[in-house]
């Protein structure tokens, strides 16, 4: 039996007890009764079936491997094969960044500091690939009963476009499990809990869960969680409490939602590309500038010119529509300047990247609109005006194009505004040669890759792509994706860590770019006005006729 003091609402005091062979009769005040033997009703207590799969491991391994599925046990081989190691026994704040990682992407409740409650029964197992972590799993272990408990398991990489390195992982979780039951076993222990089955579910999710614990065998066990009434009246008030305090927050919600816009800024921090691939996080806290009158001010690149920084990005005012780029010669709106000579006709221009080559400065602005990627040259003396060298692309409303010359080709990344999960790469030997499409185009991306956030930057040899994640929101946060194969006729990638948004610009990241020695990046906040409502009126009407 193990038992975890905790508190309900932060004030009760309740204690949690693992394994009881009987609830206690005054325990239904403070106590409540997890995975207990019994199984009668007991006054002062909520009855709660619960299910699990357990496996004996007092046998010998060979007959705990013998009821393993044939997919199973070969996949336990092809995982030591692939150079999967295990490690029994690792820090309980590694494993709770881990899953949170991991809550992350499959929208799970993360663990806090509450877990740490749990360290005197706690064994944290993880399996490696690579140099990488990649599974884990928590245990508690009861003495008492011989019986160790599987708490939680965590993997990462299930979002990426690498399905290879998802194979593995699923393989290097069977190992896991097949190692813990040797080491728990070796140490004397009887049973290995699976952590829950989802009895009589008709869950995709929860069955494909039930198949996993399946394919090792064991037996279904059946006992009782008992939640004592004073935890069920707490859950009530607690309730009415969360009804009262929903209501009010969509009352919020929606004053926000009609009187609210967004309002865009740019900010910059001094931060390399090897300290944030090393960091995984920004540096510190962001620089940001005096606030323009206009609503947007995005999509920030930079350009050392004749030792000086200019700063290009997108302009927007909702009354116009219509995004304009914009230049200043300092980290400051006030001299800023209309760039001219990149189109005649009024379209929404965006995301002016800027690239150098041969001491030559250029910019591929987003052109969506008309259609095309067209290559500007900047005049180095003017930096203010832009001259058309080529159109690179045609034919489609592609958006937010990033070029970079790597391993002896120009590699140009873009978007088609609408395609959601597709990239599109295009490649040329040279800058004034013809671009190829890609053999794969359109690749089939992850919608937090499919869109780029700024200039691929390489680090130690390494390329990385930043892209815009829109799964919370537009422009919610950064992406750093890792481009670990990239040929005429192959692309594979993985993401490797997210950049949020940072106050007060909390509400949304979209761009990042390096320029001696600063991230320069830009942030949004909302903004609450009697003109919320008019502003979006007219932003609605004005994209209709502008998509972007």
């Amino acid at each position: 039996m193990i038992q975890i003091n905790n508190r309900a609402m932060r004030i009760v005091p309740y204690t949690v007890v693992w394994f009881a062979a009987k609830p206690n009769l005054w325990g239904c005040l403070l106590k409540y009764y997890k995975q207990s033997k019994s199984s009668e009703a007991v006054p002062g207590y909520r009855k709660e079936d619960f299910f699990t799969k357990i496996i004996d491991i007092t046998v010998p391994v060979p007959d705990i491997e013998a009821n393993f599925d044939k997919n199973t046990s070969y996949e336990i081989r092809r995982a030591i094969k692939d150079g999967v190691s295990t490690v029994m026994g690792t820090g309980i704040k590694a494993f709770i960044d881990f899953y949170n990682a991991f809550a992350v992407t499959k929208g799970l409740k993360k663990i806090n500091k509450e877990f740490y409650k749990y360290k005197p029964h706690l064994f944290i197992t993880k399996a490696v690939y690579q140099d990488q972590d990649i599974v884990m799993h928590a245990y508690i272990r009861d003495h008492s009963s011989q019986r160790v408990r599987l708490l939680h398991s965590a993997s990462l990489f299930r979002n990426e476009n690498d399905s290879q390195l998802r194979a593995v992982t699923g393989r290097a979780n069977r190992l896991l499990h097949f190692e813990d039951i040797r080491f728990f076993k070796q140490l004397g222990f009887k049973i290995y809990d699976l952590g829950g089955y989802a009895y009589n579910t008709s869950d995709t999710e929860l069955l494909k869960i039930n198949k996993f614990k399946d394919s090792f065998g064991g037996s279904l066990l059946q006992e009782t969680d008992y939640l004592p009434m004073s935890l069920t009246l707490l859950s009530f008030f607690k309730n009415k409490f969360r009804f009262m305090k929903d209501l009010i927050s969509s009352f919020i919600s929606f004053i926000h939602k009609v009187f609210s816009y967004d309002k865009w800024n740019i900010g910059y921090i001094s931060q390399s590309p090897e300290n944030l691939i090393h960091t995984q996080q920004l540096n510190g806290k962001i620089n940001w500038l005096s606030e323009d009158k206009v609503d947007y001010t995005a999509d920030p690149f930079t350009a050392n010119i004749n030792g000086r920084l200019h700063l290009y990005y997108e302009e927007l005012n909702f009354w116009k529509g219509k995004g304009e780029i914009m230049m200043t010669d300092d980290m400051h709106f006030k001299n800023k300047k209309k760039v001219n000579g990149i189109m005649e006709d009024e379209i929404h221009l965006s995301y002016p990247h800027m690239f150098t080559d041969s001491n030559r400065l250029y910019c591929i602005p987003e052109t969506g609109r008309a259609k095309q990627v067209a290559l500007y040259q900047i005049d180095m003396n003017n930096p203010y005006k832009f001259e058309k060298i080529r159109v690179l692309l045609e034919g489609q409303a592609f958006v937010d194009s990033s070029i970079i010359h790597y391993n002896n080709k120009y590699w140009l990344f873009t978007s088609v505004s609408g395609e959601h999960g597709v990239l599109y790469l295009f490649y040329a030997d040279t800058l004034d040669a013809p671009f190829k499409a890609h053999k794969q185009n359109p690749i089939n991306v992850a919608s937090n890759v499919s869109r780029s956030a700024g200039r691929l930057f390489v680090v130690g040899q390494k390329l990385y792509m930043p892209s815009q994640n829109p799964k919370r929101c537009y422009g919610g946060s950064v992406m750093i994706n890792e481009i670990t194969t990239i040929t005429e006729t192959d692309f594979q990638y993985h993401t490797a860590f997210e950049l949020l948004p940072q106050a007060p610009y909390d509400e949304g990241l979209h761009t990042i770019n390096f320029e001696d020695g600063l991230l320069i990046v830009d942030g949004k906040r909302k903004v609450l006005s009697a003109m919320g409502p008019f502003k979006k009126v007219i932003r609605k009407l004005k994209s209709l006729n502008n998509p972007n």
